[in-house]
């Protein structure tokens, strides 16, 4: 029976390396089918029961004018709150879609290598990194809802970006990839937090295929920079931003409209510190141990190895510090929602706090968050000086999901919105870290972190599961 069991094992682990994306696709699958029908998604889909079809397009028209300029976005979350068993069926192909678009877009050299091991090594990587993600924060809005909302705009936007190694390679862009971006261009590019990265990246590749004489491709970056500046143009021009931001600050933070700019960029900031400590995820600390073993590697001399080492250090010291906190203030509330209720009325984020109560804890922790992300950009700078591209693109990763949590801070809905909005920080790290554990597999194939992740995973996922249950 235990030899039976133990073939059984070893079948289930061929398959899954010879067909990852598929293991991550039922996996997603069966997660989802764990999940019920919840929060938004069950306000909506009773609100729709009453509705026919032509009301359903009167409530998009009405939510446009009112509360949000996400058209295209919203009329798939209608179309899918109504069909749970659709969503439930596309969703995880949405998850495939991202692990072959990084696969594509940062390992494209080894990707159509011919090398069976190299290709499937990448992807298996690729597949248990995105395992280490907390599905639930897809949840606080139901699971529907959030995932439209905010997953799918990541996943349609990575995407998009897949041509732009084509660009870059020389290599033509074919039609059914023009047309296939162009739609998830459309989609992607109708969430604000994508609309500017995927402007940045079509842009800078005008630029470059200007610069470097490649006129073939202006005709395709043109077309998409269309669709990208049209979703703008909604964003920038839409009433309904404005009435939902108005509501927004009046129901959850009517203090905000006191606030100055750089106010609402130091509360952003603050949230940093939650989202790399509090809100636990193992990709932090995977983060950081990869470029502590790529550093170790590759390098002899000690200070370039140290560069390697300072992620992990800089992370183990927040730790301690949310230790000293706890400590001093028995309260972790304040950090935990970027919000403190000080004596004399209430106080937002770190600057603050450095001028009230614990302002020298305070002031480690501003620093601190600092000092993190830019070990992890020298760290990255050290390890691939000889390629200036792959530096200049990795650090360009971890400043737009940096970024994306700051932006957080210009909204009233920065508690609310729970973690959901951490989705593009944490795939951000994701991605770099992703890049990382293939270049040591390349030279140290049995290395324990390997072990890590495929563990964190695996573990990771169970206890999404659990909480499905």
């Amino acid at each position: 029976m235990f030899n039976n069991t133990y073939i059984y094992i070893i079948k289930i682990k061929n398959l899954i390396l010879k067909y990852p994306f598929i293991f991550l696709y039922l996996l997603i699958f069966i997660h989802h089918c764990l999940s019920g029908i919840e929060s938004d998604d069950k306000v909506l889909l009773e609100d729709l029961g009453a509705f026919s079809f032509g009301d359903s397009l009167a409530k998009i028209g009405d939510w446009i004018n009112s509360a949000t300029s996400r058209i295209f976005i919203i009329a798939i979350q209608i179309f899918l709150v109504q069909f749970p068993l659709i969503w439930k069926i596309a969703d995880p192909l949405l998850y495939v879609l991202l692990a072959y678009s990084i696969t594509y877009l940062l390992y494209q050299n080894y990707f159509f290598n011919n090398n069976i091991v190299i290709k499937q090594d990448i992807k298996i990587i690729v597949v248990f990194s995105i395992l280490t993600y907390t599905l639930h924060d897809l949840s606080s809005a139901g699971w529907m809802t959030t995932s439209v909302h905010y997953f799918w705009p990541l996943a349609f936007g990575i995407y998009v970006l897949t041509p732009l190694s084509d660009v870059f390679r020389g290599k033509g862009v074919q039609s059914r990839t023009a047309i296939l971006t162009a739609l998830a261009a459309l989609y992607a590019s109708n969430f604000e937090l994508m609309a500017p990265v995927l402007l940045s990246a079509y842009l800078g590749a005008l630029f470059y295929v200007i610069y470097s004489k490649k006129y073939k491709y202006i005709l395709y970056i043109l077309f998409i920079l269309f669709i990208i500046l049209f979703n703008i143009y909604l964003i920038a021009s839409n009433p309904g931003n404005y009435n939902r931001q108005a509501i927004e600050i009046a129901a959850r933070f009517p203090d905000m409209n006191l606030l100055s700019f750089i106010d609402k960029i130091n509360i952003g900031y603050s949230r940093l510190f939650s989202l790399l400590t509090i809100h636990f995820s193992v990709i932090i600390p995977l983060l950081s141990l990869s470029l502590l073993i790529f550093a170790k590697i590759s390098f002899k001399n000690f200070w370039l190895r140290f560069i390697g080492m300072m992620p992990a250090i800089i992370y183990v010291s927040l730790f301690l510090l949310i230790f000293l906190i706890f400590i001093y203030s028995k309260n972790l509330y304040y950090i935990y929602s970027s919000i403190y209720k000080g004596l004399n009325g209430f106080r937002y984020g770190l600057f603050d706090l450095m001028i009230f109560e614990y302002k020298y804890i305070s002031l480690v922790n501003f620093f601190l968050i600092g000092l993190f992300f830019f070990s992890v950009i020298l760290a990255l700078s050290v390890l691939y000086r000889e390629d200036k591209l792959k530096v200049l693109v990795l650090s360009g990763i971890v400043a737009a999901g940096a970024g994306s949590a700051v932006a957080m801070g210009l909204s009233a809905t920065i508690w609310i919105s729970h973690w959901r909005t951490a989705v593009f920080f944490y795939f951000a790290l994701a991605i770099v870290m992703m890049q990382t554990l293939v270049d040591i597999k390349k030279i140290q194939p049995n290395s324990i972190i390997f072990k890590f992740l495929y563990i964190l995973g695996s573990c990771n996922y169970i206890r999404e599961i659990l909480f499905a249950l």
